[in-house]
């Protein structure tokens, strides 16, 4: 999975490099708070862990649609971390491609951002001495509110949320993100 992952990002690289033009490509890092609840068939509880800290690697593309409006094309590789709690332990880990309509406030550097996604999330989780590790594609959504510094650097904060269906387990993720991005 991991030299797929390397393909599509070297993939997402060349072809926003061929599009740029007047910085509309980007590279971005964040790190995440996420706090994860598990739904196990045949089982009445839930599983809650709360606070997993990860980090992810944005590559996007800017296509301005007015002075007020881009849409942002993201490839995103994300590590949601893991965590520990009552004789479990899970992870989980993404590849998620975003659409990002984004709206800038005048000249202020403000901008506020929705964000949908389709990902393919792989999730480990340990009960009790029992392992399990899945892959499913899922959809996700999010905000996120920034602020240009300059022309090229960017800091924004975000929340994301998704819910994955693996086989006999649902997952529900929902991820806080601090974030910087530069433009080239």
């Amino acid at each position: 999975m991991a030299k797929k992952i390397g393909m599509l990002i070297v993939a997402s690289m060349f072809a926003s490099s061929v599009c740029a033009e007047n910085n509309d490509v980007y590279i971005g890092v964040n790190v995440s708070k996420t706090d994860y609840e598990y739904k196990l068939d045949g089982f009445s509880d839930t599983l809650n862990f709360d606070g997993a800290t990860g980090a992810g690697l944005t590559i996007g593309y800017l296509k301005e649609i007015n002075d007020n409006v881009d849409i942002g094309f993201e490839a995103v590789l994300h590590n949601f971390g893991s965590e520990k709690a009552n004789g479990a332990d899970s992870s989980t880990a993404a590849f998620i491609f975003n659409i990002k309509p984004t709206y800038y406030f005048g000249d202020s550097g403000f901008s506020l951002a929705a964000s949908l996604g389709l990902g393919s999330y792989n999730t480990d989780l340990e009960v009790n001495g029992v392992e399990a590790s899945e892959s499913e594609v899922s959809f996700s959504y999010g905000l996120e509110a920034g602020y240009d510094i300059t022309e090229r650097f960017n800091i924004n904060a975000s929340f994301m949320k998704t819910s994955i269906g693996y086989e006999g387990l649902d997952v529900d993720l929902d991820a806080m993100l601090i974030g910087a991005k530069y433009r080239f």
